[in-house]
């Protein structure tokens, strides 16, 4: 005799008496059994409501008494038992849900429960392919009567386009509804691929929501330098149900990395990307969401660093009228890659003298009266943040 608790895998007995039945059949349905006080119950509906059965198989024994240990427990024959979950629909007549070898498997995105008088959004996907002239019908199996309040209940597709059979549904009592959508070749097909879903409606209950996306960072990183990136969103979904799906684009030049949160990335900004806009984008998903997916996107113009400057080189002292040995610059902090689109300024005060070429990046310098100078560059880049930056050294002339 099995043991008396039925519930579990200890070794319970809805594991010996249930566990080879599949999660979706028209013959032994998962979602078709519930445990009475009398035993497991397999339930054949007659009608599409599920007002009516055809019978109920029950597999005899004792429920421990009492009969918490396996909770929960309907009376046998309860009209709305507590069911066992398969795949969400529940077996009632006619054949299982169909696949066309064209379209592919069709799957329906939506919540799984709601809010009665809520408009829930229901949206389709497509294991293969639609083309125009293909037709779509939507019907609702339930407590009470559905509406559809968003979109057509049926249609005809323009081309491989699934999102013009979207539609926004209100389930009028609480209860279990079966939500199908029926996609044919053309209108005149005896056959097509079938998408259920599941849908449970309760007088306030708020469904899971993404709500509004929104990509927070840095819009001028600089270049070279790992920036974190993370993705915020107004609904009430739970975080542990959101998958995160980063992209940017374009996407040359730009390395994503995994961030130390779900929400977070780690993204760099390499050369290539440093003279373009690129558009940072996360797309957030929740099966049990009914707005999934949402996006969010942030436009990000990655800058360089000049960095600061240092004067070097030449000679000091000097004579007047001898040309100095070239100066040199050197960089701190400056952003890896560098800028590359440099240009110099170079000026002397007092303005006793001239430079070889002001405009390169080591030009040498000739006095022509004794004194004490700044020799000063100016080293500026339009890609870079600031623009310019300016470094300079002191030197002494003398006349011989």
């Amino acid at each position: 005799m099995p043991s008396p608790v039925y519930r579990g895998d200890n070794p319970g007995f809805e594991t010996q008496a249930v566990g080879n039945y599949p999660a979706k059949s028209d013959v032994a349905d998962q979602d078709n059994i519930y445990l009475s006080d009398q035993g497991w119950v397999y339930r054949h509906y007659k009608s599409l409501d599920k007002s009516k059965f055809w019978d109920e198989i029950i597999w005899a024994g004792d429920v421990t008494n009492p009969p918490s240990a396996n909770d929960p427990v309907d009376p046998f024959g309860d009209a709305d038992p507590d069911f066992n979950n398969g795949d969400g629909i529940q077996f009632v007549s006619g054949v299982y849900p169909g696949v066309d070898p064209t379209i592919g498997v069709t799957t329906i995105n939506s919540a799984d429960s709601g809010d009665t008088g809520t408009a829930i959004p229901f949206s389709l996907r497509v294991g293969g392919t639609l083309a125009s002239g293909n037709t779509y019908a939507w019907s609702v199996e339930g407590p009470g009567t559905a509406t559809f309040s968003t979109g057509t209940q049926t249609g005809t597709f323009t081309g491989n386009t699934p999102d013009q059979a979207n539609v926004s549904i209100t389930f009028p009592t609480d209860g279990q509804y079966t939500v199908t959508c029926l996609l044919k070749t053309s209108a005149t097909s005896s056959t097509g691929s079938v998408g259920q879903h599941g849908f449970s409606a309760e007088t306030n209950i708020v469904a899971d929501t993404i709500g509004t996306v929104t990509v927070n960072g840095a819009t001028s990183p600089t270049a070279g330098r790992m920036v974190i990136y993370s993705a915020s969103y107004t609904g009430n979904a739970p975080q542990g149900d959101i998958t995160y799906t980063w992209s940017a684009t374009p996407n040359t030049g730009v390395t994503i990395a995994d961030g130390d949160e779900p929400e977070e990335k780690k993204i760099t900004f390499t050369n290539a990307a440093s003279v373009t806009s690129t558009v940072v984008k996360c797309v957030l998903t929740d099966g049990s969401a009914g707005d999934s997916p949402q996006e969010g996107t942030l436009t990000v113009v990655p800058h360089f660093d000049i960095g600061v400057v240092s004067v070097g080189g030449g000679t000091d002292p000097v004579v007047k009228d001898v040309a100095t040995a070239a100066y040199s610059l050197s960089y701190t902090d400056q952003s890896n890659p560098a800028p590359n689109d440099l240009t110099y300024a170079w000026t002397s005060s007092p303005a006793g003298g001239s430079f070889s070429d002001v405009a390169i990046a080591n030009p040498t310098f000739t006095a022509t009266a004794a004194g004490n100078y700044t020799v000063t560059c100016t080293v500026g880049s339009v890609k870079s943040d600031p623009t310019s930056m300016v470094g300079k050294t002191t030197v002494t002339v003398t006349d011989s």
